[in-house]
């Protein structure tokens, strides 16, 4: 399953992408996620062990709209 498959599984809309090329010529990928719902950390933990292409990832939360 595709990173962005699963993300639509999740209920997940990305509303901001940017990809940057690192010195070692590897691909950063960075993406500003909308979420219907809460997405576990285990959920993303599981999804990555299975994707050797994920080096990492970091999540941050942000203020909710008032």
């Amino acid at each position: 399953m595709t990173f962005y498959k699963q993300l639509e599984e999740w209920g997940a809309i990305v509303t901001d992408t940017q990809i940057d090329k690192q010195p070692d010529q590897s691909m950063k990928y960075r993406l500003g996620l909308k979420l219907r719902s809460e997405i576990k950390g285990e959920m993303i933990n599981d999804f990555v062990s299975r994707h050797s292409e994920v080096v990492s990832f970091k999540l941050t939360r942000l203020a909710q709209d008032a």
